[in-house]
């Protein structure tokens, strides 16, 4: 009596996603994590900003919990790297690409975005948007068109765009050097764990 049928296991492979793969455990940062689930998970929440200076760690973070959200998005997640654009005017056929859409047609491709994304219910995880926050206002339109659309973006400015949530990324904390716990405990500190 025991069944015979079971859904797939819960697995990146599993959805439909472009996210590099990490060569690196993760470490720290628990509570923003927590944060940002919850955050991505309220309907009224369409677009998110991780602000901080380079270095503290705003992609790894957000890939982070863009992969523990993955079954919270039906047609997936795609992930776009803005950081070798060099020129903004191909930000809307970097998005295409990274979506897999290759007949990009006579029209203008953010036309063509718009007409993809409308029905889908995925989230956009965007990298670097600093190198390009002259074109932030194509994402507001993109999400003006696909209501189920979310978008994750990590920048060192924030994207000035309506509804947009800024969360910023502070570097791990470190241990007082004043006051230096025991060396057998200084691995307790996410920035300590993360050098070693």
């Amino acid at each position: 009596d025991l069944p015979a049928d079971f859904p797939p296991l819960t697995s990146i492979e599993a959805h439909a996603n472009n996210l590099p793969i990490q060569p690196t455990v993760f470490i720290g940062r628990e509570t923003e994590l927590r944060e940002l689930r919850t955050l991505l998970r309220q309907a009224d929440t369409r677009l998110v900003t991780l602000t901080g200076p380079g270095g503290t760690g705003k992609t790894r973070l957000a890939l982070q919990v863009v992969a523990s959200v993955l079954d919270q998005f039906d047609d997936g997640i795609c992930f776009v790297d803005f950081a070798p654009t060099t020129n903004t005017r191909l930000v809307a056929s970097t998005i295409a690409h990274a979506l897999g859409i290759r007949d990009l047609g006579a029209g203008p491709v953010s036309e063509i975005l718009k007409d993809y994304l409308q029905e889908k219910q995925m989230l956009l995880l965007l990298d670097n948007m600093e190198a390009v926050v002259s074109e932030a206002p194509l994402i507001a339109e993109l999400l003006d068109a696909a209501p189920h659309v979310k978008a994750l973006a990590t920048s060192r400015i924030i994207l000035r765009l309506r509804g947009e949530h800024e969360f910023p990324v502070l570097p791990l904390p470190l241990p007082d050097p004043r006051r230096l716990p025991p060396l057998s405990t200084l691995s307790q500190y996410a920035a300590v764990a993360l050098f070693v």
